[in-house]
């Protein structure tokens, strides 16, 4: 299969970061200027964003970090899993499809049926042991039915991600959300995705 997309999508993300960004500072320069507002600056650039992020507090620099591994378990995972299926079971996009079709319902169904019934708090911690237990499972997951309960155990974790988005957003004045998750979004950037193009 052509790996050009893929290339063209991971080989490049800070360049798109900036895009994303540069678009978010005029559109918050329009919205201040509209307001008689002056913009700050210094939070509405990426480096800004995230010393604000980083800066501010332990409990912001801690959810970071937690929403950094667990992006850049997410960005392996992702980046790998075509070639991990392949090598085990011979599985091509067509064999591989429908359990990423039950990984997406998964993850749309999940954070929003479990996040309000364990809160921010015990969603950000079970569903981080989850998530990390999935990823252990898939490790050694040498059967197709193992495969597809690991993955999917690894799905019901993701509610840790817009668990820890939402935490760390609820840290700031209504005012800094804006430059936090830009922050986020900076971090989601930076892992690397293994193994990209190679054979």
């Amino acid at each position: 299969p052509c790996t050009c997309h893929a290339h063209a999508t991971h080989a490049m993300p800070m360049p798109r970061t900036c895009y994303r960004y540069a678009v978010r500072v005029l559109s918050a320069w329009c919205a201040h200027a509209l307001q008689g507002k002056k913009l700050d600056l210094r939070s509405a650039n990426p480096l800004g964003a995230l010393n604000l992020l980083l800066g501010r507090s332990g409990v912001l620099r801690g959810s970071a970090a937690a929403y950094f591994l667990v992006w850049l378990g997410n960005a392996c995972i992702n980046s790998q899993f075509g070639n991990y299926v392949n090598h085990l079971f011979g599985w091509g996009p067509q064999e591989s499809a429908p359990l990423l079709v039950l990984v997406g319902v998964m993850i749309a169904i999940a954070p929003p049926a479990l996040v309000p019934r364990l809160g921010l708090k015990r969603s950000i911690e079970y569903g981080a042991i989850v998530y990390a237990l999935g990823l252990l499972c898939t490790a050694f997951a040498h059967s197709p039915l193992k495969i597809v309960a690991s993955t999917l155990l690894t799905s019901v974790g993701c509610i840790c991600i817009p668990a820890l988005v939402a935490f760390i957003a609820n840290q700031a004045a209504p005012a800094e959300r804006g430059a936090l998750l830009g922050a986020l979004e900076t971090l989601q950037a930076l892992p690397p995705s293994p193994g990209v193009g190679e054979a």
